[in-house]
C-alpha cells in the first residue's frame, strides 16, 4: 500500500470512531436525551414500523439516557421518530461524506493534516 492509501485508511477509521462517538451522545427530543446505541436503534425501528402500520397504540414508555422513564404520548410520536431518524441519518451521512472526500484526496500534505470538522 502507498503512504496515501495507508493515511486514507487511518483517517477513515478515525472518522468511523468519531461517528460512533457522536451516535453515543444520542438525540434530544422534548428536552430529554435518548440513546442511539445499536440496540436502541433496533427498538426505534421496531416501534416506528408498528407506528407506521397503526399498531403502536397508546403511550409507550422509553428510558432516557439518564435512566428516567419518558412517556411518549400519541401526539408526540411522529416528532419523536422524525427526530431519531433524522439524527441517525444526519450523523451517518456526514461520516460517509467525509470518508468519500478523503478517499478522493491524493494530496499527501492534506491527508497528513486532516482534521475531522465535526465537534
Amino acid at each position: 500500500m502507498t503512504e496515501v492509501a495507508i493515511l486514507r485508511q487511518k483517517i477513515c477509521d478515525r472518522i468511523d470512531s468519531k461517528t460512533q462517538e457522536i451516535m453515543g451522545r444520542g438525540f434530544v427530543f422534548d428536552e430529554k436525551t435518548f440513546s442511539l446505541s445499536i440496540e436502541a436503534q433496533k427498538n426505534l425501528l421496531w416501534w416506528y414500523t408498528l407506528f407506521i402500520v397503526g399498531r403502536l397504540i397508546g403511550p409507550i414508555q422509553i428510558t432516557t439516557m439518564k435512566n428516567r422513564i419518558y412517556v411518549l404520548e400519541e401526539p408526540k410520536k411522529p416528532g419523536f421518530f422524525e427526530t431519531a431518524n433524522g439524527t441517525v441519518t444526519e450523523v451517518l451521512s456526514a461520516g460517509r461524506d467525509l470518508k468519500e472526500a478523503v478517499m478522493k484526496t491524493t494530496d499527501l500534505f492534506i491527508l497528513q493534516n486532516y482534521q475531522d470538522p465535526r465537534v
